[in-house]
């Protein structure tokens, strides 16, 4: 079965921190793969909640 990707995108540190736990789940679900985009309209606030999550981003707008 070929690997999916679920998308998440988001560009606040309230969105961030209210989307950690679904990307972390998602990164447990079997033939999923999670890909983040953030707008980076607050950039260093997002590398902080994207640090302590332990996740980074693959796009950035």
């Amino acid at each position: 079965m070929d690997e999916r990707k679920a998308l998440f995108i988001f560009g606040t540190r309230p969105e961030a921190i209210e989307m950690a736990p679904l990307i972390k789940e998602s990164e447990k679900a079997p033939g999923y793969r999670p890909v983040v985009c953030v707008s980076v309209q607050h950039r260093e606030l997002l590398d902080q909640v994207l640090a302590l999550a332990g996740f980074g981003f693959a796009e950035g707008l």
